[in-house]
C-alpha cells in the first residue's frame, strides 16, 4: 500500500470539516497533551498511523478510508465527495455510473438522467433503482422504486422479482433474468405488478455488479422521454461476455 499520499489527504479532509490538529487527535482518543503533535506527525509524514487508527480517523472525518491512499487526484476527490452522500444518493450514483459504463446513452437516450437534476437533489429523480442477488431477491431499493411499486423499501427486500411480475409473464422474466446473468446487461420493456394489483409497463436497464448482484434502473413507460423505438417489445442487448457459471431458476 502506497502511504505517501496519506499526509496531504489527511490534512485536506481535516481542514474540510474545520477541525484543528488537536481537536482531531482528541476525537480519535489521543491524550490532549500529545494530540496536536501526533496529528502533525501524521500530516508531515514523519509517522504513519496504524490501520485501526486510519479507520478511526476516517469515521471521525466521515470519509472512506480508501480516500487516504488513492494516488489519482481526481479519483481521490470523487471518493471524498461520494463519502459525504447518504446511502440512497450513493445508490443513485452507482446506478448512473453503471448504466454509462455499460454503453447506454445518458442525454436524450434510454435514461435522460441529467434532466432530473434541476428540481431535486436526487440524481435519478423518478427512476426506480433496485439491487437484486442472483436468486432474484431484492436487496435494496431507492425511494423512487418504493413509490413506483407501492411497497416500502423494507417490504421490497422481502420480495423477489417474481413477486413483482404478473404470473403470466414469469417464463418470460426467467428468460430475461437468465440472459442478464449471461450477457451482464439487459435493456428493454417489462411488466410489473405493483402492490395494489395494477400492472404497469416499465423500461428497464440492468447491469451486473460484484458479488453476483445486479442493479436495475427503471421508469414507467408512459413517463419515458423521447425514444419511440422500443414500444411494446423486449430488447436484450446483443453484446455477450463469458458466462459466470450455471444459472439459477427463480
Amino acid at each position: 500500500m502506497d502511504v505517501s499520499f496519506f499526509p496531504k489527504r489527511l490534512r485536506y479532509a481535516r481542514k474540510c470539516v474545520g477541525l484543528s490538529q488537536r481537536q482531531l487527535g482528541e476525537l480519535i482518543g489521543i491524550d490532549p497533551s500529545g494530540a496536536s503533535s501526533r496529528i502533525n506527525r501524521y500530516e508531515t509524514g514523519i509517522r504513519s498511523p496504524k490501520i485501526s487508527t486510519v479507520l478511526h480517523i476516517a469515521k471521525v472525518l466521515s470519509v472512506f478510508p480508501s480516500f487516504f491512499y488513492e494516488p489519482d487526484e481526481m479519483m481521490a476527490e470523487i471518493i471524498f465527495r461520494i463519502s459525504k452522500l447518504n446511502s440512497q444518493h450513493r445508490m443513485d450514483i452507482l446506478a448512473w455510473v453503471s448504466i454509462i459504463v455499460s454503453g447506454k446513452e445518458v442525454e436524450g437516450g434510454s435514461l435522460s438522467l441529467l434532466e432530473d437534476q434541476q428540481s431535486d437533489s436526487t440524481l435519478l429523480k423518478g427512476y426506480g433503482v433496485f439491487i437484486i442477488n442472483d436468486l432474484g431477491e431484492y436487496l435494496d431499493a431507492n425511494p423512487a422504486a418504493s413509490q413506483l411499486t407501492g411497497y416500502s423499501i423494507q417490504e421490497l427486500c422481502d420480495l423477489t422479482i417474481m413477486d413483482l411480475t404478473p404470473s403470466q409473464t414469469h417464463n418470460e422474466i426467467r428468460e430475461t433474468f437468465t440472459s442478464l446473468k449471461k450477457n451482464k446487461q439487459f435493456s428493454g420493456e417489462i411488466t410489473l405488478q405493483i402492490k395494489n394489483g395494477e400492472e404497469i409497463q416499465v423500461y428497464l436497464d440492468a447491469v451486473s455488479m460484484l458479488d453476483n448482484r445486479f442493479l436495475g434502473v427503471c421508469r414507467e413507460a408512459t413517463q419515458r422521454p423521447g425514444d419511440k423505438s422500443r414500444e411494446g417489445a423486449i430488447e436484450i442487448t446483443k453484446e455477450t461476455t463469458q458466462p459466470t457459471g450455471g444459472d439459477n431458476n427463480v
